[in-house]
């Protein structure tokens, strides 16, 4: 039996379509002499995407907006964080930015889903414990 690959292009993501051109925006407005690595990381993210229009995207799918409890399973802490956009982060708050290294991690990922994603302690492995989509 093969080990499991946990390496992000292994992992499924889906994408909210309507999430897309923010996603985007995003990236491009962090392009230029100090754009950030994991913009580069975000973009790569969302090339292998699925992209479906909101109602089509299953409830357990990290989107924008959403309540994300996961696991470093590395150091076995659980957390909540609201992943948002840049401008919306407030870490006091537990809203991390898509831009931050776990905002870019859960992106797209669904309940169970885990993905191997270099920290700012190193390289670990994160699991989708549980999410809760943003009212609308």
């Amino acid at each position: 039996m093969s080990a499991l690959d946990l390496s992000a292009d292994a992992i499924p993501l889906i994408i909210r379509a309507e999430d897309l051109p923010r996603l985007q925006r995003c990236i491009v407005l962090s392009t230029g002499t100090s754009r950030e690595p994991i913009a580069d990381d975000l973009e790569d993210e969302l090339r292998r995407a699925r992209v479906l229009p909101g109602l089509l995207v299953p409830p357990d799918v990290v989107v924008l907006g959403a309540r994300v409890t996961f696991e470093d399973e590395s150091t076995r802490v659980r957390k909540d964080v609201v992943v948002v956009l840049p401008d919306e982060a407030d870490a006091g708050a537990g809203r991390v930015s898509v831009l931050s290294p776990v905002g870019a991690a859960l992106i797209g990922l669904r309940v169970g889903q885990r993905i191997a994603w270099a920290l700012p302690h190193g390289q670990t492995v994160l699991r989708v414990v549980g999410v809760e989509q943003p009212r609308r």
